[in-house]
């Protein structure tokens, strides 16, 4: 009987340090998945492209100023402000630029800004007029410590600029890399590029009105290094799927692979990329996230929307055309 009793006692206790630890996970899950909403700022035009340092201390978002006609049946183009915020949303800079503004990107260290609409680069701060500016088609990106910047022509425009542009901060052409094939890319740490393409414009023909993928088609890894473009590791890897469109691709650097997410059939599919253990990522990496539901080729004919840039400590997402808001976690 005191044996039962004995059993019974410590089933309760058990049963209370599992559910204990139950409360404990769900509570620290909560606590995960619900960022706080510090704050909102409205702009006076529509926010066609945002983004942020990887501290969050600066952040820097693309209005179009366009009004309608008179007979306000549609939109013309005036005008395009960048407006540099702090980390508290204050206004602390703005500058006029005369493009009509695809995507913009910012430097993690300093508040210097990449304006592009997918075929000119426009490369300025706050303090100075345009710093430097190039015609280099494709979408720009700025390396982690921000010593370099490079463009990526994903080839989704069906032209032979598909491909790769790498310069230094202050403008010179470094090298360029031109597979005419489809393709993307991303920095891995400062000092390495990881460049991804496909045979047959990314494995995927139709037939019959269905999209079907190509037998024997397969993908190419390339990491090259920043500064000279030397070939450091090459791969092939297997297309499991047809597909059409390289999302993003996003850099684990705990589980050391590369996750492509790409647009498939009538969804979007994941590939994952091992890589090996001596080019493990240095660096602060942003994950810029694209709504599922806004998504066009990056290419000329349509713009990439990105409504939400997330860090380690912070998120901040595109609310609505003309507010963004800013979550800490």
């Amino acid at each position: 009987m005191k044996k039962l009793i004995l059993i019974l006692m410590l089933g309760v206790i058990f049963s209370g340090f599992i559910q204990a630890e139950e409360i404990i996970q769900s509570t620290e899950i909560a606590k995960k998945s619900e960022p706080k909403l510090l704050w909102t700022k409205e702009f006076d035009g529509e926010i066609k492209s945002f983004a942020a340092s990887y501290d969050g201390k600066y952040i820097a978002v693309g209005v179009d100023k366009s009004k309608l006609n008179k007979d306000k049946s549609e939109y013309i183009y005036t005008k395009t402000d960048v407006v540099l915020l702090n980390k508290l949303g204050k206004e602390i800079g703005k500058k006029e630029i005369d493009i009509k503004l695809g995507l913009i990107k910012l430097g993690n260290k300093r508040a210097f800004i990449v304006a592009s609409n997918y075929r000119k680069l426009k490369v300025f701060d706050f303090k100075e007029k345009i710093i430097w500016e190039t015609v280099s088609p494709g979408i720009p990106m700025i390396s982690p410590e921000d010593n370099y910047i490079a463009t990526i022509d994903d080839g989704t425009g069906g032209d032979s600029s598909a491909g790769l542009k790498v310069y230094d901060v202050n403008g010179n052409l470094l090298w360029k890399y031109n597979p005419e094939k489809f393709c993307g890319a991303t920095f891995l740490g400062d000092d390495k590029i990881v460049f991804i393409s496909f045979d047959d414009y990314g494995s995927s023909i139709y037939k019959d009105g269905v999209m079907q993928k190509i037998e024997k088609t397969r993908g190419a890894l390339k990491i090259f290094t920043t500064s000279s473009g030397e070939v450091i590791y090459e791969t092939i890897f297997e297309i499991p799927f047809p597909i059409y469109l390289i999302v993003n691709i996003d850099i684990d650097t705990k589980k050391n692979i590369i996750d492509l997410l790409c647009r498939a059939t009538d969804t979007y599919k994941n590939i994952i990329i091992n890589l090996p253990s001596n080019l493990v990522a240095t660096g602060n990496i942003q994950k810029e996230s694209l709504s599922s539901n806004k998504l066009y080729p990056s290419s000329n004919k349509g713009a990439v929307y990105r409504d939400t840039f997330e860090s380690d400590s912070f998120i901040l997402k595109k609310l609505n055309n003309k507010e963004i808001g800013f979550y800490t976690k």
